[in-house]
């Protein structure tokens, strides 16, 4: 005959919730953001110093380089550089590897040249399209507010969710219910698969649990009676929210 199964445990802290209801998939995108508008920032402060303090010279191309990674799916990643040189203000020469696209590669040679603008104080800092610096601040500040979107997106869900379910463990009624079954998911922790354990309340309500590991079916054996907060768009187990009466 399954054992009862152990429901008495402390509330868990919201943020926990939201973690284990998904919540830590919203860390990528955050993340990403946090990064990208770090870097749309210097680009800003970096165009903003191009237009204020540019000094356009010619520079000739003195070597172009093609390199080529292969990458982790197989494929292959082609970077291109441009060596430059050029001279400057006060009839010193300035040596740079620039890189470019595909495009303006092709349509240089060694011994060509063409215009590029420079910071006095930073010469190795140089644009060759006059606006680029300040292209590539909108662009990153587009990609980081697509990423802070997708932060939302992600987060929104299984916020809502955490909120339910602190909700039904403060004001819901408690139902028994018993365990149906165990559903292995695609999800996987450290190698292992993980689960969840479903149920029906006495109600006749089908509800599932978070993310539970191979040791818990073991606990929580078919058959077993589980006690539910009965919320309003589902069920919560005890075991997953905690117990309301205990602090």
């Amino acid at each position: 005959m399954p054992r009862r199964a152990v429901d008495h445990r402390p509330p868990v802290a919201i943020w926990r919730l939201f973690w284990r209801l998904g919540g830590w998939a919203a860390t990528i995108p955050a993340a990403l953001c946090v990064f990208i508008t770090m870097g749309a920032a210097t680009l800003k402060v970096q165009a903003d110093r191009f237009d204020a303090s540019a000094i356009e010279t010619t520079a000739e191309v003195t070597d172009r380089h093609r390199t080529e990674v292969a990458d982790e799916d197989g494929g292959t990643e082609i970077t291109y550089e441009l060596a430059l040189v050029f001279p400057m203000q006060g009839g010193h020469e300035m040596h740079v590897l620039h890189p470019v696209d595909a495009a303006v590669f092709e349509a240089q040679t060694v011994g060509t040249t063409l215009p590029v603008w420079y910071l006095p104080d930073a010469p190795e800092t140089i644009e060759i399209t006059r606006g680029e610096t300040r292209f590539g601040a909108r662009l990153a500040q587009a990609v980081a507010l697509v990423l802070g979107l997708a932060t939302l997106i992600t987060g929104w869900l299984p916020a809502r969710r955490a909120v339910d379910a602190v909700r039904a463990r403060r004001y819901a009624e408690r139902q028994t219910a018993r365990i149906t079954s165990h559903d292995r998911t695609a999800w996987e922790e450290n190698g292992k698969p993980r689960y969840r354990i479903s149920w029906q309340s006495e109600e006749g309500r089908i509800g599932q649990s978070m993310l539970r590991s191979a040791a818990d079916l073991r606990d929580f054996p078919i058959g077993t009676p589980i006690t539910v907060f009965k919320g309003l768009r589902r069920d919560w187990w005890i075991n997953d929210v905690g117990d309301r009466d205990l602090k």
